[in-house]
C-alpha cells in the first residue's frame, strides 16, 4: 500500500476479513472511512446483518467478486467494478470469493464537487472498468488509505477524482438474471436444485441461463451449484451432529457414498476427516 507521498504502509486492522463493515463510533463519526478488502478463498457474511449507512458506501474490485442484496435486490460484483450505495440504503453482502479491492464511506459534504451525476442517482450504481483505469483507481484507493485519517486535503481531492470517473448510466443491471441464479442457489431456505429447475423459474431455457451467467460471472451454473453445495456441506459438517448420510441428503446428494467422493475431491478429506478437524479447531 503507497501512502500520498509513496511511502509503502499495511495496517492490519485495514484489512476487511468476514467481520463488519465499519468500526461503528470511530467510523460513522469520520467524514470518509476506508478498508483494504482482502479474502482468501469463499467466505460466507450470513453473519453480518442487513444495514444501512448515513453516508454513501461503495466498494471496488481489483480481483475476485462479492454477492450483495442491496434493498432486496442481488447484486454480483466483480472484478475492474466499483459499486456506489446512497445513504440509507440497505444492503448486506452475502459472500466474498477471493475479493481483493477497498470499502468504505463517505459524506457528501467531505467532497469539494458534491455535484457528480452519479451523486444523484437514487439507487446504487455499478460502474465497469477497463485494465488501464482500474490499475489507475487502485493506486488512488491505495494512496487515499495511507493518508486515512489524516491528510484531509488530498483525500478529499482523490475522492473528487474517483467519483468524476463513475457514470449514472454505466449500472449493470443486465447482470440481474445471473445474480438472482447465484442468490437462489445460495439461498439455505431452499433445497438445492439443478441448472433445468432454475432456468425453469426463470422462464428461460438452461443454455441461455448458463450463457448469462457465465458472462456475469467467472463460473457456469453447474460450478456454482457445486460450491454452494461444497459450502452447506462444510456449515452441516462442522455445526450439525447430522450424520454423513444425512448431510449428503440435505445438500441433494442421494447416494452418500458419492457425496463422500464428491467432497474429498474438492475438500482433500473425507467428510469425517473435516469434522473431526473442524472439532480440534473448536
Amino acid at each position: 500500500m503507497r501512502g500520498p507521498h509513496g511511502k509503502t504502509t499495511m495496517k492490519n486492522a485495514d484489512i476487511v476479513k468476514v467481520s463488519a463493515y465499519w468500526k461503528s463510533g470511530a467510523d460513522l463519526s469520520m467524514p470518509i472511512f476506508i478498508r483494504r478488502l482482502i479474502t482468501v478463498g469463499r467466505k460466507d457474511a450470513h453473519q453480518i446483518p442487513m444495514t444501512a449507512l448515513p453516508m454513501f458506501g461503495f466498494m471496488f474490485l481489483s480481483s475476485g467478486e462479492v454477492l450483495l442484496d442491496i434493498g432486496g435486490v442481488p447484486l454480483l460484483l466483480g472484478r475492474g467494478q466499483m459499486l456506489l450505495i446512497p445513504p440509507q440504503t440497505p444492503f448486506a453482502v452475502k459472500y466474498y470469493l477471493d475479493s481483493v479491492g477497498f470499502t468504505g464511506g463517505f459524506r457528501e459534504s467531505f467532497l469539494k464537487d458534491p455535484s457528480h451525476p452519479v451523486l444523484r442517482e437514487p439507487s446504487f450504481s455499478v460502474n465497469s472498468f477497463d485494465e488501464g483505469t482500474m490499475s489507475l483507481l487502485s493506486e488512488v484507493f491505495s494512496r487515499i488509505l495511507g493518508a486515512y485519517p489524516d491528510d484531509t486535503s488530498y483525500m478529499r481531492s482523490a475522492v473528487d477524482f474517483i467519483m468524476a470517473h463513475l457514470r449514472p448510466d454505466d449500472s449493470l443491471h443486465g447482470n440481474s438474471i445471473a445474480t438472482l441464479f447465484i442468490d437462489r442457489v445460495f439461498d439455505r431456505t431452499r433445497t438445492l436444485g439443478d441448472v433445468s429447475g432454475y432456468a425453469r423459474e426463470m422462464g428461460i431455457s438452461p443454455d441461455i441461463l448458463n450463457k448469462i451467467v457465465h458472462k456475469y460471472s467467472t463460473h457456469s451454473c453447474m460450478e456454482w451449484i457445486e460450491i454452494a453445495r461444497m459450502a452447506m456441506s462444510r456449515q452441516l459438517l462442522s455445526e450439525t451432529h447430522l450424520s454423513v448420510a444425512q448431510v449428503s441428503y440435505a445438500v441433494g446428494i442421494e447416494d452418500p457414498s458419492y457425496f463422500s467422493r464428491f467432497f474429498r475431491k474438492r475438500e482433500g478429506l473425507s467428510p469425517t476427516q473435516f469434522r473431526r478437524m473442524q472439532s480440534k479447531k473448536s
